[in-house]
């Protein structure tokens, strides 16, 4: 198909891809109504294997011939879907060497008699099913490349036409015959097997519900023409208007037709009132996707095959909404970002707990099962009961509630998130400015990076971006490896030649930064800043935004905490209210020292700094849990107790200083302290204060490692209360980092006290101005909701 337009190929893969999704969520439904061990302990991807058991045992002999034929229909469907999401899917061991192809080959034969099958004039014992297995058959053959033999399947004569029964997967048999011949680059071909049955089509199936297919097909043949236009809108109608018999079906298969149209219109706008109806459209292919979503229960299940769709179908939106100028494309694209990195955040949240050591329970007791209620409810229908799944959506809003008291709405909101709601979001932003990054692949299986600044007064622009290779391979590294700085020490990428070089921060500001946000910080006086929200994806949360750099007057560079007060955020829908207030109130101090000068690293690290600012004196030992008052000269006073306990049943801190070592990944993060592991699950339970700083290394790595969305030990701590956390993005330098710590302690103590991001930003700008490298200070990160 590489010689066929880009644009086409993309709507043929999504379409097949949301086909083929509607038929595996038939498939595996089946089972999931049926099999209690796939409601709660598997992921999707063990469910599809649970499945294909389920549909293998009814392919024995003992089953009726039409039952055999439905189990190899379905076993084909889940086969060759989870290959073209690339996610294997486990074969029975008798199965271990048959393709899709080969399901589908042995479905269309349980419908003729056994002593039929293989006579060449052999007529199937009923026509309407035979179409339907005919027509998954040929899908398959297109998918798998074998376009031959799926035009040769799904040519119709017309004497089949009229024997009857055929009327209702007509049309999606004749797509494939169309959709092959527009991969072999052959669109000529496409109207002569249509037009064929058009008096069919005119008399006794005008109404069928498949006719949209050959309008569609005959759109992709005509690409780019009016031609298309035309047959585009006539299949958007007949879609629309075809019989209610399952709603997701139509409502996929709409999603499918109107994003082509938008597309369409986008490429090929006849005048500017196309390019708003092409925003309208993919708008409302965007809530179609969000209702099928919540429809399939697609949120619960992490890194499955049903989700993957999804992103792509997010991808395609996000790469229209680039493509467009003006407010309301920019919109979309923002709006499309949201849900993506939402719903894979929910995904993580809700599916991994699972994976965690035994002896890290993610969860307390009492919030899983609520987690448990949710999903029971979600997914579970009665097992004697054929009617199709109802979600019974007050028993969810009122679990959601209960997640809510029990321990807040942003857990709430990430077990069980709601769709993005823009208004929602420009006033929790408010007059600050944003910085949203998403990456995500196409229907094409493209990966691309989209970036949305939103400016004061909701100025928003929204486009793709390709940063050189040298750095997404730097960062990217860094996320692997656990530190961006080679030895703690050394900032540097490899050039051209493969020769380490120290990072161009004017570069990689120009590379990251949106245009209009670089001329806007140009004219900022850095003693009154903007405030800068920075909602990163992928490798970017590994970027020390601080240390980017703008050109400025003469030969001088400025570095970005001069311009702005910079903060991060996992998502936009996390954001709750305006700027942080100054740090006040009770604060709790552990810092976990080393007992002498040759102590084993791992027994803590270089408190010295953060000692003295606490007004304790120097040395390396260690400040078991104390308390004291925020502004003041008094030092801590031991409490005694673990943190755990102080920070349990009542939230009276305003602030938490944390010095320690951290490590781990994702919801695997931790932070050690002596005599309890303040793990994910651990911090999610408990009370945090409105601001934390935790000078540790990587807990403030808010990387998803394998889904690219951001949930950590930083995320645990928002959920619990704190408004920011102050945290290491990777290995960082104990001197250095102490040196940070010991500003922001000093600023927040004084008489005229600051908010965290705001003393986070005056310690960065001394160590700027003092001529420190950046990995002593570059390397923490203010993350706020």
């Amino acid at each position: 198909m590489s010689d066929v337009d880009e644009e086409v190929r993309r709507v043929l893969c999504r379409d097949s891809l949301l086909m083929m999704a509607v038929d595996a969520d038939e498939a595996v439904g089946i089972v999931r109504q049926r099999e209690t061990l796939a409601r709660l302990e598997r992921n999707e991807a063990t469910l599809f294997e649970a499945a294909l058991e389920h549909h293998h045992d009814a392919t024995l002999p003992d089953r009726q011939r039409h039952e055999r034929a439905r189990a190899w229909r379905y076993a084909g469907i889940i086969v060759q879907f989870s290959d073209l999401v690339d996610i294997p899917v486990r074969l029975p061991s008798d199965w271990a060497k048959l393709t899709a192809a080969d399901m589908y080959r042995e479905s269309l034969r349980q419908l003729f008699d056994e002593r039929d099958v293989d006579k060449p004039d052999a007529v199937p014992r009923e026509l309407g099913t035979y179409t339907i297995h005919r027509y998954l058959a040929a899908r398959g053959l297109r998918l798998k490349g074998d376009v031959d033999d799926a035009i040769d399947l799904s040519q119709v004569a017309p004497e089949d036409v009229y024997a009857g029964g055929t009327d209702g997967y007509l049309g999606y048999l004749l797509f494939e015959a169309a959709a092959a011949y527009v991969e072999q680059g052959q669109p000529d071909q496409v109207d002569d097997v249509l037009s064929e049955l058009d008096e069919h089509w005119s008399s006794r199936a005008a109404a069928s519900g498949g006719r949209y297919r050959t309008d569609f097909a005959r759109a992709l043949a005509a690409w780019g023409t009016a031609a298309a236009t035309d047959n585009l809108i006539t299949a958007f109608t007949r879609v629309q208007r075809r019989p209610v018999i399952d709603d997701s079906r139509r409502d996929v298969e709409e999603l499918s037709v109107t994003l082509a149209r938008a597309e369409h219109l986008a490429l090929y706008p006849a005048s500017d009132r196309d390019r708003a109806k092409a925003v309208v459209l993919a708008r409302r292919a965007l809530s179609l996707a969000d209702r099928v979503q919540g429809r399939w229960r697609v949120v619960a299940r992490s890194r499955a095959p049903l989700a993957v769709v999804f992103q792509r179908v997010y991808g395609d939106i996000a790469l229209l909404a680039a493509g467009l100028d003006g407010q309301a494309a920019a919109e979309l694209g923002l709006r499309v970002a949201l849900s993506a990195k939402q719903t894979g955040f929910a995904a993580r949240m809700r599916t991994d707990r699972g994976q965690l050591n035994a002896d890290q329970r993610l969860l307390n007791p009492d919030v899983e099962e609520i987690i448990e209620d949710i999903m029971l409810a979600e997914t579970v229908d009665d097992p004697a009961s054929a009617e199709p799944y109802q979600r019974d959506d007050d028993e969810i809003d009122e679990l959601r509630f209960r997640l809510a008291e029990a321990v807040s709405p942003m857990l709430a909101d990430t077990v069980l998130p709601v769709p993005a709601d823009l208004g929602e979001v420009r006033r929790d932003i408010g007059d600050r400015y944003a910085l949203d990054y998403l990456e995500v692949s196409d229907s094409l299986a493209v990966t691309r990076l989209f970036r949305c600044v939103v400016r004061p007064g909701w100025h928003i622009d929204f486009e793709t971006f390709m940063p050189s290779e040298r750095y997404t391979g730097f960062f990217a590294a860094g996320r692997e490896q656990g530190r961006l700085a080679r030895g703690r020490r050394d900032l540097a990428v490899d050039d051209e030649d493969g020769v380490r070089v120290e990072i161009d921060w004017l570069r990689l500001a120009d590379e990251l930064l949106p245009a209009a946000l670089i001329d806007d910080l140009a004219g900022v006086d850095p003693d009154h800043p903007i405030e800068l929200l920075i909602s990163a994806h992928s490798w970017l949360s590994l970027v020390p935004w601080a240390a980017l750099e703008l050109a400025a007057e003469g030969t001088r560079r400025a570095r970005l905490i001069e311009r702005a007060v910079v903060t991060q955020t996992p998502v936009f829908t996390c954001l709750r209210r305006e700027s942080l207030p100054p740090v006040r109130g009770d604060a709790l101090v552990r810092l976990v020292g080393q007992s002498g000068e040759k102590a084993r690293p791992e027994d803590g690290v270089n408190v010295e700094r953060e000692r003295m600012a606490w007004g304790l004196g120097g040395g390396r030992v260690g400040v078991p849990l104390s308390h004291a008052v925020v502004v003041g000269q008094e030092p801590p006073q031991e409490i005694g107790g673990t943190l755990a306990d102080a920070l349990r049943g009542s939230n009276t801190w305003g602030f938490a200083h944390l010095a320690g070592h951290g490590d781990g990944a994702g919801l695997s993060q931790y932070l050690r302290l002596p005599g309890e592991l303040m793990s994910f699950g651990l911090a999610l339970t408990l009370d945090w204060p409105e601001s934390v700083l935790m000078a540790s290394c990587h807990v403030g790595q808010v990387v998803n490692e394998t889904d690219a969305e951001p949930l950590s030990l930083v995320m645990a701590l928002l959920i619990g209360g704190a408004r920011c956390v102050v945290a290491g993005i990777s290995a960082i330098d104990d001197e250095g980092t102490g040196r940070v710590a010991e500003r922001i302690v000093r600023q927040i103590r004084s008489a005229t006290p600051v908010s965290l991001p705001v003393a986070l930003r005056n310690a960065q700008r001394e160590a700027v101005d003092a001529g420190e490298p950046v990995q002593n200070w570059g390397l923490l990160g203010a993350y706020v909701q």
